[in-house]
């Protein structure tokens, strides 16, 4: 009918603008995700906060389109402030029961991202954790209380303090709960960084399962050579590295992945944990050769002493008793000062 065409014309010109709009407030959107996870902090972090307050300043000029953009703008930044002052926010991957708030208004929608390692899920509710994995009470509370938590306490200064602060974090996270039971956002809340920091240094959950993993062996692995490796007598040298004060409830953090699934499906992750024992066992044989046995003989108790350290957590955590791994350290401290037997012989130090 003739007299629509104006009616039609009419209603297009007057949402025209809307749509405009709205097609820049997914513009502005897509943009804000890709800075926030993209950009190491604190750039990343400042960047997606002006973002998100510009996309609520258009949202607003859709809803009211009369408005001033300076008006707009500025609403926009205050509905922001007002939210994080307010701790409305909550950091990606909170848990129900808490968690500290991120301090940037997170009107952006959290992308979902690929993990190109084993899925980190807790156990299901039907299917009970193996008592080998489960943390002790207090496990790992005291190591993630080290990590002061939140954004607006210490904040990173440097892209490489963010990368060390998620890898403590989740190292800690692992020790308390296991690999597969933690994910890379619980990770996030506990290190206190921002979330592009997090998709900067590790893009995947594998990654960052990885990174971890690699210096809690190193770490390990550092320590037992400050124990074996110098100029004290061979088998004293071996003594004190069973004999160093350990926290046997805690459990060891290298031997505890290998009882979580997720670490022993995935080539990588256990390679990196069956390399620690290999080197490991290479460096207290060593030692032993150092001390006069023979090669096999040496071999072998390298295997009883790595034994004992890892046995002694078992037994103390079974048990509840620290002390469980002390008795099982002077028992085999007993056995090894008898060597005779196996030492090497001299034929010209024989006598008749």
């Amino acid at each position: 009918m003739p007299g629509r065409a104006p009616a039609s014309a009419t209603v297009a010109r007057a949402l025209a603008p809307r749509l405009a709009l709205l097609l820049l407030a997914v513009v502005v959107a897509r943009i804000g995700r890709l800075a926030e996870h993209r950009l190491p902090d604190p750039v990343g972090d400042a960047l997606g906060g002006v973002l998100a307050a510009a996309l609520v300043a258009v949202l607003v000029l859709v809803v009211r389109p009369g408005m001033h953009p300076l008006a707009a703008g500025l609403t926009g930044f205050g509905l922001c402030a007002a939210v994080e002052l307010l701790g409305l926010t909550p950091l990606p991957g909170r848990s129900p029961s808490g968690g500290p708030p991120s301090p940037r208004c997170s009107t952006l929608p959290s992308p979902r991202r690929p993990c190109s390692g084993p899925r980190w899920a807790p156990p299901s509710a039907g299917r009970r954790a193996s008592p080998s994995c489960a943390p002790s009470p207090g496990a790992g509370a005291r190591g993630l209380a080290a990590i002061p938590r939140g954004r607006y306490g210490d904040r990173m200064s440097t892209s490489t303090d963010a990368r060390d602060r998620l890898v403590a974090a989740a190292q800690e996270m692992f020790a308390a709960q296991g690999v597969g039971a933690t994910s890379p956002r619980q990770v996030l809340a506990a290190s206190g960084v921002g979330q592009g920091s997090l998709y900067h240094h590790f893009p995947t959950k594998h990654d960052l399962a990885a990174a971890a993993v690699g210096a809690t062996v190193e770490s390990a692995l550092t320590a037992a050579r400050r124990d074996l490796e110098g100029t004290a007598p061979a088998l004293d040298r071996v003594v004190a590295y069973v004999e160093r004060p350990r926290d046997a409830l805690a459990g060891c953090k290298v031997g505890r992945l290998t009882s979580d699934q997720a670490v022993m499906d995935d080539d990588g992750l256990r390679d990196v944990v069956t390399a620690y024992f290999v080197r490991l066992l290479d460096v207290v044989a060593t030692t032993l050769r150092e001390a006069g046995l023979a090669d096999d003989a040496a071999r072998d108790r390298a295997h009883a002493a790595v034994a004992i350290v890892q046995g002694g957590y078992v037994l103390a955590r079974a048990t509840g008793d620290p002390e469980a791994m002390q008795a099982a350290v002077r028992g085999f401290v007993t056995l090894l000062t008898d060597l005779p037997d196996d030492r090497h012989t001299d034929p010209t130090q024989e006598t008749m």
